[in-house]
């Protein structure tokens, strides 16, 4: 047999050595496959759910609050509930609450500027598309509902008292006031009672241009 078959010969057992250990792997060991269809239907999910959140950030004749939201994060976590219990019990349809999950929506993210190394929770306002400006790092209930009073009221001043849908119940301040809404005012006085007229018994008021003021006694009764 000359070198050049034995080579052949070699590359031969080589070649199915290699091919029978592998089919034997088969049979005891998974061996991980990549699954592209998976991960490019992942990304066109991903994409549509940023076009969502971009549209919501479109929404007119309301404030719209975009929470960055990271999965087991207890200031997002807080955050939520916070937007969610002002919106049932004050705000109703003057405020849209949209979520932007940092994980998965990371070009969003990264133009709000969201710091994952030192994020403490983070608000974005917004009204027509417009961006207003945001709340880093602040959890309390109050500095929240403060915020969203201040960013309502400067609308309310933009664009006139009807740019915003009405809650009911509540009836909207006057302009001189750029708050957004106040309960309405209850009637003053005792219910079933009328105000006294105004004057002293016995007395009769000047009329315009008389100078002099003249009291008269009562008339006594006769006997």
């Amino acid at each position: 047999m000359t070198d050049e078959k034995k080579a052949a010969l070699i590359r031969r057992l080589v070649m199915v050595t290699v091919f029978g250990t592998a089919i034997t792997l088969g049979f005891f060991v998974e061996l991980p496959v990549w699954d592209f269809s998976r991960e490019k239907q992942e990304a066109a999910q991903n994409k549509a759910e940023e076009e969502a959140v971009r549209e919501a950030l479109k929404a007119e004749n309301r404030l719209s609050i975009l929470n960055s939201m990271i999965d087991g994060n207890p200031d997002s976590e807080k955050l939520k509930e916070i937007l969610e219990q002002l919106k049932k019990d004050k705000y109703g349809e003057q405020i849209e609450v949209v979520e932007l999950k940092v994980e998965t929506q990371k070009a969003l993210a990264d133009e709000h500027g969201v710091d994952l190394e030192e994020f403490a929770g983070q608000l974005d306002f917004y009204a027509d598309g417009e961006k207003l400006g945001s709340l880093i790092g602040e959890t309390d209930p109050f500095v929240v509902e403060q915020t969203i009073d201040r960013y309502l009221a400067g609308l309310v001043k933009r664009y006139g008292p009807n740019w915003l849908p009405k809650v009911p119940g509540m009836a909207r301040a006057g302009s001189a006031v750029p708050a957004v809404a106040q309960p309405q005012a209850k009637p003053t006085g005792v219910p079933g009672m009328q105000r006294a007229p105004s004057g002293v018994p016995g007395m009769t008021r000047a009329q315009p241009g008389q100078t002099n003021l003249k009291v008269e006694p009562a008339d006594s009764p006769k006997k």
